[in-house]
Protein backbone atom coordinates (compact mmCIF):
# COMPACT_ATOMS: atom_id res chain seq x y z
CA UNK A 1 0.00 0.00 0.00
CA UNK A 2 0.90 3.58 -0.74
CA UNK A 3 2.30 5.37 2.60
CA UNK A 4 3.10 9.10 2.92
CA UNK A 5 5.45 9.88 5.53
CA UNK A 6 6.60 13.91 6.61
CA UNK A 7 5.76 14.70 2.76
CA UNK A 8 7.92 11.79 1.07
CA UNK A 9 6.69 8.32 -0.41
CA UNK A 10 7.84 5.85 1.79
CA UNK A 11 8.14 2.50 -0.70
CA UNK A 12 11.70 2.39 -0.73
CA UNK A 13 11.84 -0.70 0.90
CA UNK A 14 8.91 -2.53 -0.73
CA UNK A 15 10.14 -1.50 -4.37
CA UNK A 16 13.83 -3.13 -3.49
CA UNK A 17 12.12 -5.80 -2.08
CA UNK A 18 9.68 -6.40 -5.22
CA UNK A 19 12.94 -5.59 -7.41
CA UNK A 20 14.42 -8.27 -5.50
CA UNK A 21 11.61 -11.05 -6.15
CA UNK A 22 11.55 -9.92 -10.00
CA UNK A 23 15.91 -10.92 -10.22
CA UNK A 24 14.83 -14.28 -8.46
CA UNK A 25 11.96 -15.04 -10.65
CA UNK A 26 9.58 -14.55 -7.34
CA UNK A 27 5.94 -13.00 -7.60
CA UNK A 28 2.44 -13.44 -6.02
CA UNK A 29 0.23 -15.81 -8.28
CA UNK A 30 -1.92 -12.58 -8.87
CA UNK A 31 1.05 -11.38 -9.85
CA UNK A 32 1.80 -14.23 -12.03
CA UNK A 33 -1.73 -14.07 -13.42
CA UNK A 34 -1.45 -10.51 -14.59
CA UNK A 35 1.82 -11.07 -16.18
CA UNK A 36 0.52 -13.96 -17.93
CA UNK A 37 -2.17 -11.73 -19.51
CA UNK A 38 0.28 -9.07 -20.30
CA UNK A 39 2.88 -10.85 -21.79
CA UNK A 40 0.41 -12.05 -24.45
CA UNK A 41 -0.55 -9.14 -25.00
CA UNK A 42 3.19 -7.29 -25.37
CA UNK A 43 3.94 -10.15 -27.54
CA UNK A 44 0.90 -9.26 -29.88
CA UNK A 45 1.81 -5.74 -29.79
CA UNK A 46 5.77 -6.70 -30.61
CA UNK A 47 4.90 -8.70 -33.53
CA UNK A 48 2.32 -6.25 -34.95
CA UNK A 49 5.52 -3.47 -34.94
CA UNK A 50 7.88 -5.37 -36.38
CA UNK A 51 8.26 -3.82 -39.52
CA UNK A 52 8.99 -0.37 -37.12
CA UNK A 53 11.61 -2.02 -34.53
CA UNK A 54 13.76 -3.24 -37.40
CA UNK A 55 13.63 0.07 -38.77
CA UNK A 56 14.07 2.33 -35.14
CA UNK A 57 17.37 -0.31 -34.58
CA UNK A 58 18.39 0.32 -38.18
CA UNK A 59 18.73 3.92 -37.69
CA UNK A 60 20.34 3.34 -33.91
CA UNK A 61 22.97 1.33 -35.63
CA UNK A 62 23.45 4.26 -38.63
CA UNK A 63 22.95 6.89 -36.07
CA UNK A 64 25.64 6.46 -32.89
CA UNK A 65 24.88 10.03 -31.96
CA UNK A 66 21.51 9.16 -30.69
CA UNK A 67 22.07 5.72 -28.63
CA UNK A 68 20.74 5.22 -25.27
CA UNK A 69 23.11 4.22 -23.10
CA UNK A 70 22.41 0.34 -21.63
CA UNK A 71 22.92 1.35 -17.49
CA UNK A 72 19.62 2.43 -17.99
CA UNK A 73 18.28 -0.24 -19.94
CA UNK A 74 15.31 -1.89 -17.23
CA UNK A 75 15.18 -5.81 -17.94
CA UNK A 76 11.53 -5.74 -17.66
CA UNK A 77 8.80 -8.04 -15.92
CA UNK A 78 7.51 -10.77 -17.66
CA UNK A 79 6.86 -13.71 -15.73
CA UNK A 80 7.86 -17.20 -16.93
CA UNK A 81 9.27 -20.87 -16.48
CA UNK A 82 13.06 -20.04 -17.31
CA UNK A 83 13.43 -15.91 -16.59
CA UNK A 84 11.53 -12.63 -15.30
CA UNK A 85 12.76 -10.65 -18.04
CA UNK A 86 11.19 -9.03 -21.52
CA UNK A 87 12.54 -10.56 -24.74
CA UNK A 88 13.37 -8.84 -27.43
CA UNK A 89 12.54 -10.77 -30.82
CA UNK A 90 14.39 -10.57 -33.44
CA UNK A 91 12.79 -8.17 -35.85
CA UNK A 92 10.03 -8.05 -33.62
CA UNK A 93 8.80 -11.19 -34.21
CA UNK A 94 7.06 -12.77 -31.44
CA UNK A 95 7.54 -16.97 -33.41
CA UNK A 96 11.46 -16.43 -33.94
CA UNK A 97 14.29 -16.59 -31.72
CA UNK A 98 14.90 -13.94 -29.05
CA UNK A 99 17.59 -12.04 -26.43
CA UNK A 100 16.83 -10.82 -22.82
CA UNK A 101 19.09 -9.05 -20.13
CA UNK A 102 18.83 -9.95 -16.46
CA UNK A 103 20.27 -7.57 -13.62
CA UNK A 104 23.60 -8.79 -12.97
CA UNK A 105 26.21 -7.95 -10.86
CA UNK A 106 28.98 -7.27 -12.97
CA UNK A 107 30.75 -4.26 -14.95
CA UNK A 108 27.45 -3.39 -17.19
CA UNK A 109 24.49 -4.63 -14.92
CA UNK A 110 23.40 -6.51 -17.23
CA UNK A 111 24.16 -10.13 -18.54
CA UNK A 112 22.77 -11.78 -21.53
CA UNK A 113 20.80 -14.55 -22.43
CA UNK A 114 19.81 -16.06 -25.83
CA UNK A 115 16.61 -18.12 -26.35
CA UNK A 116 14.82 -19.87 -29.51
CA UNK A 117 11.46 -20.14 -30.69
CA UNK A 118 10.26 -21.71 -28.31
CA UNK A 119 12.27 -19.94 -25.21
CA UNK A 120 14.77 -22.52 -24.76
CA UNK A 121 18.39 -20.99 -23.44
CA UNK A 122 20.49 -21.12 -26.74
CA UNK A 123 23.38 -19.13 -25.58
CA UNK A 124 24.54 -16.62 -22.24
CA UNK A 125 27.04 -14.07 -21.37
CA UNK A 126 27.99 -12.65 -18.05
CA UNK A 127 31.13 -10.74 -18.54
CA UNK A 128 30.21 -7.96 -20.04
CA UNK A 129 30.93 -4.35 -20.13
CA UNK A 130 29.78 -0.68 -21.15
CA UNK A 131 31.85 0.82 -23.94
CA UNK A 132 32.40 4.71 -23.89
CA UNK A 133 30.47 4.71 -26.88
CA UNK A 134 27.60 2.80 -25.30
CA UNK A 135 27.68 -0.50 -26.85
CA UNK A 136 27.06 -3.30 -24.62
CA UNK A 137 29.70 -5.77 -25.12
CA UNK A 138 31.63 -9.02 -24.29
CA UNK A 139 34.83 -7.76 -21.82
CA UNK A 140 38.44 -8.51 -22.51
CA UNK A 141 38.63 -9.60 -26.41
CA UNK A 142 38.75 -8.12 -29.54
CA UNK A 143 36.04 -10.47 -31.14
CA UNK A 144 33.45 -10.05 -28.95
CA UNK A 145 30.21 -12.39 -28.72
CA UNK A 146 27.45 -9.66 -28.87
CA UNK A 147 28.20 -5.99 -29.20
CA UNK A 148 24.67 -4.44 -28.81
CA UNK A 149 23.33 -0.70 -29.35
CA UNK A 150 19.92 0.67 -27.72
CA UNK A 151 17.66 3.19 -30.25
CA UNK A 152 15.38 3.31 -27.32
CA UNK A 153 14.11 1.42 -24.37
CA UNK A 154 12.42 -1.30 -26.90
CA UNK A 155 14.44 -1.63 -29.80
CA UNK A 156 18.43 -2.87 -30.47
CA UNK A 157 21.20 -3.75 -32.92
CA UNK A 158 23.47 -6.53 -32.32
CA UNK A 159 27.03 -5.42 -34.54
CA UNK A 160 28.04 -9.25 -34.16
CA UNK A 161 25.12 -10.79 -35.57
CA UNK A 162 23.67 -8.21 -37.70
CA UNK A 163 20.22 -8.73 -35.69
CA UNK A 164 17.61 -6.43 -34.76
CA UNK A 165 15.76 -6.91 -31.75
CA UNK A 166 12.15 -5.54 -30.54
CA UNK A 167 10.33 -5.49 -26.96
CA UNK A 168 7.57 -3.63 -28.34
CA UNK A 169 6.52 -0.72 -29.93
CA UNK A 170 7.50 2.39 -27.44
CA UNK A 171 4.32 4.62 -28.60
CA UNK A 172 2.14 2.38 -28.29
CA UNK A 173 2.36 1.40 -25.33
CA UNK A 174 3.02 4.91 -24.12
CA UNK A 175 -0.46 5.69 -25.62
CA UNK A 176 -2.16 3.00 -23.50
CA UNK A 177 -0.93 4.16 -20.23
CA UNK A 178 -0.77 8.50 -21.24
CA UNK A 179 -4.09 10.36 -20.15
CA UNK A 180 -5.66 7.17 -17.88
CA UNK A 181 -5.95 7.51 -14.24
CA UNK A 182 -5.85 4.31 -11.81
CA UNK A 183 -7.97 3.45 -8.29
CA UNK A 184 -6.61 1.75 -5.70
CA UNK A 185 -7.74 -1.77 -5.19
CA UNK A 186 -7.60 -1.48 -1.51
CA UNK A 187 -10.79 0.99 -1.01
CA UNK A 188 -8.23 3.70 0.22
CA UNK A 189 -9.71 6.13 -2.51
CA UNK A 190 -5.61 6.52 -3.52
CA UNK A 191 -5.44 7.69 -7.28
CA UNK A 192 -2.37 7.64 -9.45
CA UNK A 193 -3.21 10.17 -12.67
CA UNK A 194 -0.78 9.90 -15.62
CA UNK A 195 -1.06 12.69 -17.89
CA UNK A 196 -0.50 12.73 -21.69
CA UNK A 197 2.91 15.52 -20.86
CA UNK A 198 4.74 13.04 -19.20
CA UNK A 199 3.88 14.12 -15.45
CA UNK A 200 2.12 11.79 -12.95
CA UNK A 201 0.08 13.02 -10.11
CA UNK A 202 -0.91 10.36 -6.96
CA UNK A 203 -3.62 11.57 -4.73
CA UNK A 204 -4.10 9.99 -0.99
CA UNK A 205 -5.73 11.56 1.66
CA UNK A 206 -5.59 14.83 0.64
CA UNK A 207 -2.17 14.63 0.09
CA UNK A 208 -0.10 14.71 -3.55
CA UNK A 209 3.11 13.11 -4.87
CA UNK A 210 4.32 14.39 -8.27
CA UNK A 211 6.94 13.72 -10.66
CA UNK A 212 7.43 12.14 -14.42
CA UNK A 213 6.87 8.79 -15.60
CA UNK A 214 7.88 6.99 -18.92
CA UNK A 215 7.72 3.67 -20.26
CA UNK A 216 10.86 1.39 -19.66
CA UNK A 217 9.44 -2.37 -20.32
CA UNK A 218 6.98 -4.33 -22.00
CA UNK A 219 4.81 -4.13 -19.39
CA UNK A 220 6.88 -1.94 -16.94
CA UNK A 221 6.26 2.12 -16.72
CA UNK A 222 9.01 3.72 -14.03
CA UNK A 223 7.89 6.67 -12.05
CA UNK A 224 10.31 9.20 -10.65
CA UNK A 225 9.26 11.30 -8.14
CA UNK A 226 9.51 15.37 -7.60
CA UNK A 227 9.88 14.94 -3.98
CA UNK A 228 13.66 12.91 -3.92
CA UNK A 229 13.78 11.26 -7.27
CA UNK A 230 13.10 8.19 -6.03
CA UNK A 231 12.34 5.62 -9.19
CA UNK A 232 9.56 3.21 -8.80
CA UNK A 233 8.44 0.49 -11.73
CA UNK A 234 4.90 0.40 -12.01
CA UNK A 235 4.10 -3.11 -13.68
CA UNK A 236 1.17 -2.72 -16.24
CA UNK A 237 -1.32 -5.21 -16.68
CA UNK A 238 -2.22 -5.40 -20.30
CA UNK A 239 -5.51 -6.52 -21.41
CA UNK A 240 -7.09 -6.93 -25.48
CA UNK A 241 -4.31 -3.90 -26.11
CA UNK A 242 -5.35 -1.38 -23.36
CA UNK A 243 -3.86 -1.28 -19.89
CA UNK A 244 -6.59 -2.60 -17.23
CA UNK A 245 -4.40 -2.07 -13.72
CA UNK A 246 -0.88 -0.92 -13.01
CA UNK A 247 0.93 -2.32 -9.70
CA UNK A 248 2.96 -0.69 -7.54
CA UNK A 249 6.59 -1.40 -6.16
CA UNK A 250 4.32 -2.19 -2.78
CA UNK A 251 2.30 -4.45 -4.70
CA UNK A 252 -0.75 -2.33 -4.35
CA UNK A 253 -3.05 -2.86 -7.57
CA UNK A 254 -4.97 -0.27 -8.86
CA UNK A 255 -7.51 0.12 -11.73
CA UNK A 256 -8.44 1.91 -14.50
CA UNK A 257 -10.75 4.64 -13.22
CA UNK A 258 -13.83 4.49 -15.75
Amino acid sequence: MKRFMTGVFAVACAGAMCMGLVACGGGSSSGSASASSASASASASASASASSASASASASAQNPDNLVDPATINPGWLDSDVRTSDVWFLNGDTTAEGIFFTNAANDAGLSYTKVDANDQETDSEFNLIITDDLHLRTAGTTAPKIDIVFDDAMNCYDYVSGNFYSRGDLQELTNMVAGKTFVADDGSGAEVEVAEDGAFTLTWKGKTQTGTWKVAGATVVEMTYDSDGYVEEYRLTIDDGAVTQIMDGGWQYYTLKK
